[in-house]
């Protein structure tokens, strides 16, 4: 069932992503309304901003989604780092970090999280892993 869950997450994506091009600066997408499937349940989170950064690689604000699964969400400028707790999952992602720290394990992203208009994104596909963490 996850990997069913994690390719219609990474299918989503993919088939909402702009085309990727080389670039110095992020490319930003119109607004738009993300579906994402727990079980059978669709979670739509509205007037997402994603961006394809210049790997081409999709990312997402991850406070809108975290907010959307009632995550209790800190940020600590002092270290650039936002936690999102629920239940007994823990997660920290620091700016300009390839690695997310869930719990007590470490996972290496395919890009480091960013800080966009005050947001912080992270790869999109990182995200199917914070969602099956949830269900």
């Amino acid at each position: 069932m996850k990997r069913i869950f994690t390719a219609a997450v990474l299918l989503c994506f993919m088939l909402t992503a702009a085309m990727p091009h080389a670039m110095a600066e992020p490319e930003q997408s119109s607004n738009s309304v993300h579906s994402f499937w727990i079980d059978e349940t669709s979670i739509s989170v509205e007037n997402l901003k994603e961006i394809t950064d210049e790997d081409g690689i999709s990312c997402v604000p991850i406070r809108a989604i975290a907010e959307k699964l009632d995550f209790n969400i800190e940020w600590d400028g002092s270290t650039q780092t936002a936690k999102l707790d629920k239940e007994s999952l823990h997660v920290e992602i620091k700016i300009g970090d390839n690695a997310v720290k869930k719990n007590d394990d470490i996972i290496q992203l395919n890009t480091a999280a960013k800080l966009i208009d005050d947001f912080t994104y992270v790869p999109a596909r990182f995200v199917s892993g914070i969602l099956e963490s949830v269900q």
